[in-house]
């Protein structure tokens, strides 16, 4: 059986999702039915086994996250704007911090920020 190039550059890989923070739905972000005033998410996609799911988080301009404890490491990276943790540490865009398990903290932006989020798992407050 031989390859053929030219066919395959025309498939379409089955089950590929491409995902924009422009233009969809945000929605407010619940954590144990809590809301998170001004952070906002849209799911992505969750993996199929359950090992993760991913979503974007949008913090608006000010917003500050409730204290709360990570059930498993969280990755996250910045896309747009300063993510800042508790200790004033900025996250900025294009960087990425990740939390492990365990980890309990708050967070802020002051002037807003958009980030992809992998996780395992939802926080606890």
């Amino acid at each position: 059986m031989t390859f053929d190039i030219a066919k395959a550059q025309n498939l379409t890989p089955p089950g590929r999702q491409i995902s924009s923070s422009d233009g969809a739905e945000w929605r407010p972000m619940m954590i144990k039915g809590q809301r998170h005033p001004g952070f906002w998410i849209i799911p992505i996609v969750d993996d199929e086994i359950g090992a993760w799911t991913s979503y974007w988080m949008r913090l608006d301009a000010g917003a500050r996250s409730l204290m709360h404890t990570h059930t498993s490491t969280e990755l996250l990276l910045i896309m747009q704007g300063v993510y800042t943790d508790q200790d004033g540490t900025d996250i900025t865009a294009g960087q990425v911090v990740t939390y492990p398990a365990g980890t309990s903290h708050w967070s802020h932006s002051r002037e807003g920020c958009t980030v992809l989020v992998v996780t395992n798992s939802d926080s606890e407050l």
